[in-house]
């Protein structure tokens, strides 16, 4: 498939579907705490998938416009071997630096991607993966940029994605979302 245009309207479906199926997974798992609910000993909220700025606004809007160059490219037939290799790379690295600092960090914050210190949810390992192809679909769009493989069109439709997905990472620290988890003292 190589035109630009239809290329992006696939990546937007791909992505729709992707989400939605994230919702899904959060939505059958009845492990998870209510939405709103405090986390046990704070006064912090239990955070759900809708309320992540990043992963509604961002996840909806900005990360096709993100991801359509590199699969532009892919489209034109413009991605070898070694780029795939490195695709690769970057979602297994963004995989493990995120599921690691999730599981393994004692100060991280309950939510249903990571329920509790020790474990994910079926949602939290699919946005792990989703976070990964993102961030690696970003990498070698921005590669394939500087090559000069990506239309002029598909390049400039990216930039307002960077600038609603950085807003919308912006807006989640800004109203504690990447806080850390802060017990409160037992009361007697």
């Amino acid at each position: 498939m190589k035109d630009p245009f239809a290329v992006s309207m696939m990546v937007v479906a791909v992505n729709m579907l992707f989400v939605l199926a994230m919702y899904v997974l959060e939505a059958i798992d009845k492990s998870l705490q209510k939405r709103g609910s405090l986390i046990e000993g704070t006064t912090q909220k239990f955070l759900r998938m809708e309320d992540w700025w990043a992963l509604t606004v961002g996840s909806a809007v900005a990360a096709p416009l993100i991801a359509a160059p590199f699969w532009c490219a892919v489209g034109k037939g413009n991605v070898g071997e070694q780029q795939w290799w490195a695709f690769s790379l970057v979602v297994v690295t963004v995989m493990t630096a995120m599921g690691s600092r999730c599981l393994i960090d004692k100060d991280h914050k309950p939510t249903a991607g990571f329920p509790d210190k020790d474990s994910f949810s079926l949602y939290g390992l699919a946005h792990l993966l989703y976070s990964g192809v993102l961030a690696a679909s970003a990498v070698m769009g921005i590669w394939d940029m500087i090559q000069g493989r990506i239309p002029g069109n598909v390049m400039f439709w990216s930039w307002p994605g960077w600038a609603i997905y950085l807003v919308a990472v912006v807006r989640d620290f800004a109203v504690g979302n990447f806080s850390r988890l802060k017990k409160e003292p037992a009361t007697r």
